[in-house]
């Protein structure tokens, strides 16, 4: 099945190209069972196997292809066992935990990690916390020496923003702070791992932006965010009299509630240019 992969690519970007309302044509023995837009679903034909496949275009060229076997099915075809789906799951989690180490003992070499960035990369930040009077780990920042040093070649509007990791056994969020060059390409200046978006951790995190990046002496600096209370009373005190605009990409997800017409009047401000004086 694996070799015939790129037959069946080129015959999803044909779906893809042929689709409509109606089902796609049956070729080279699998039927499109589920046709949109942007991707499509495909199936044996003959199909006791239960085999599927599913693709999505990603570019000019390129088609991703992604098969979903069923875990269960694998433990009883390969090693003759029975197993529910979830018996399965906890039993790959194991054997992945033998291979790539558990994600609980990860968080023991972060200290390790920080001492050996910071001897091979002179002048890089990279300090982590534990939560007070424990050994649980609570957060880490991490600036190399070359993103610092960039800062003062780069645009000063530091856009600030916060992702979720896609763990969900030990959830935790990344704090990111970027600014553009002068081809508006994004360069990432400081990241941080913490366990939840609140001022406290946006405070610590920016007073370490300001020693890693920005600097101690009163350079101008504008940044960029969302609306979230946490961030702007962390920008107001750690960066007291600098201007601190928002994100409209945001604000403009918030007027969606009022209507498409306030989203339009709303772009229509954002969008005027202001006549140079």
């Amino acid at each position: 099945m694996d070799g015939s992969l790129n037959h069946i690519a080129a015959e999803l970007r044909t779906c893809f190209q042929q689709t409509t309302s109606e089902r796609p044509i049956p070729q080279n023995g699998f039927a499109g069972v589920e046709a949109q837009r942007e991707c499509i679903t495909d199936e044996a034909l003959a199909n006791p196997c239960g085999w599927r496949v599913r693709g999505k275009v990603t570019g000019d060229e390129t088609v991703i292809i992604t098969v979903f076997p069923q875990l269960q099915d694998v433990f009883r075809n390969e090693y003759g066992r029975q197993s529910t789906y979830m018996a399965a799951w906890r039993s790959k989690e194991i054997i992945m935990d033998h291979i790539q180490g558990s994600e609980s003992s990860s968080f023991q070499v972060i200290p390790a990690f920080c001492d050996t960035l910071k001897s091979l990369d002179r002048g890089a930040y990279a300090e982590w916390e534990t939560y007070p009077g424990t050994r649980k780990f609570w957060r880490v920042f991490v600036c190399p020496t070359a993103l610092g040093r960039a800062f003062p070649h780069l645009r000063p509007h530091v856009g600030l923003d916060v992702c979720h990791t896609k763990n969900h056994k030990y959830p935790m969020q990344v704090l990111l702070a970027s600014a553009m060059d002068g081809n508006s390409h994004v360069n990432y200046l400081a990241y941080a791992l913490v366990d939840r978006e609140n001022e406290e951790n946006w405070s610590w995190f920016l007073r370490l932006v300001r020693m890693a990046v920005v600097g101690v002496e009163d350079t101008f600096v504008q940044f960029v965010s969302d609306r979230c209370k946490g961030i702007v009373n962390a920008v107001r005190d750690v960066f007291p009299g600098q201007s601190h605009t928002h994100c409209t990409i945001h604000l403009e997800r918030n007027l969606k509630r009022f209507g498409k017409n306030m989203v339009k009047l709303f772009q229509g401000l954002y969008q005027q240019r202001t006549e140079e004086r």
